[in-house]
């Protein structure tokens, strides 16, 4: 949960395009996908690329099986270690 109380939680439409999780900061949502792949495949962006249209964001983050970290276009791509390591700031 963040700190202001508002849980995450998932999203998808009526034909099937999802966000494995949709975080919710004081109206601005980020959408998080969540894959235990290692190597980056351009289908991980699908779902996020979808919801930044529809809710005229730039925010995303993929979380992934690596270590390491990479900015890609309107998407943050991170290890799970190093995103569990920044968001406890943000988690109560």
């Amino acid at each position: 949960m963040l700190s202001d109380g508002i849980p995450p939680y998932f999203w998808r439409d009526k034909v099937g395009n999802k966000v494995d999780v949709l975080l919710d900061n004081g109206g601005l949502l980020t959408p998080i996908e969540i894959k235990s792949g290692e190597t980056i495949n351009q289908n991980y962006f699908s779902g996020i690329q979808f919801f930044q249209k529809l809710a005229q964001t730039t925010e995303g983050k993929i979380i992934y099986g690596r270590i390491d970290q990479q900015n890609r276009t309107n998407c943050q791509v991170m290890g799970v270690h190093q995103f569990l390591t920044s968001a406890t700031h943000n988690v109560v």
